[in-house]
């Protein structure tokens, strides 16, 4: 099995196998409750500016009555970890994945621990990857 490196030029090339855009056209937080989620989750850890609470409040409503926001915690957008040592982005829109992170991707985490991390550097090494998944830290799914 090949690995993935979900970067711009993987995601260029399935666009352009699929003639799809190049970028998501609904990447807005008042077009898509999941980019609204995941921008909105990097404010509440202070990764980035959070939206102020006016516009918080709308979007929160616009969503609500959208009838798209997911029911289970599962389905939700996440962040876990502790300030400053984070472990995981599961459910966020891979566009706001890669401005942030570089990835397209919807989960995001960290290497258990310094065996697997060991062992995710000598895979990338040895299979000569170009955009090395170990540089920020996490790797994607």
């Amino acid at each position: 099995m090949s690995i993935v490196i979900p970067d711009s030029s993987w995601y260029r090339s399935k666009s352009a196998e699929t003639d799809a855009p190049f970028a998501c056209p609904y990447a807005n937080v008042h077009k898509c409750p999941r980019y609204y989620a995941s921008i909105y989750m990097l404010g509440e850890i202070k990764m980035i500016t959070s939206i102020n609470d006016d516009k918080k409040e709308a979007l929160n409503a616009l969503w609500a009555d959208s009838g798209l926001q997911p029911v289970i915690t599962e389905e939700d957008t996440g962040v876990s970890g502790a300030e400053g040592d984070w472990r995981s982005f599961s459910n966020f829109c891979p566009e706001v994945s890669f401005i942030y992170f570089r990835y397209y991707a919807n989960y995001l985490g960290r290497y258990a621990d310094e065996i697997d991390s060991d062992h995710g550097h000598r895979i990338a090494e040895r299979e000569k990857l170009p955009n090395d998944l170990n540089h920020t830290g996490f790797v994607g799914g």
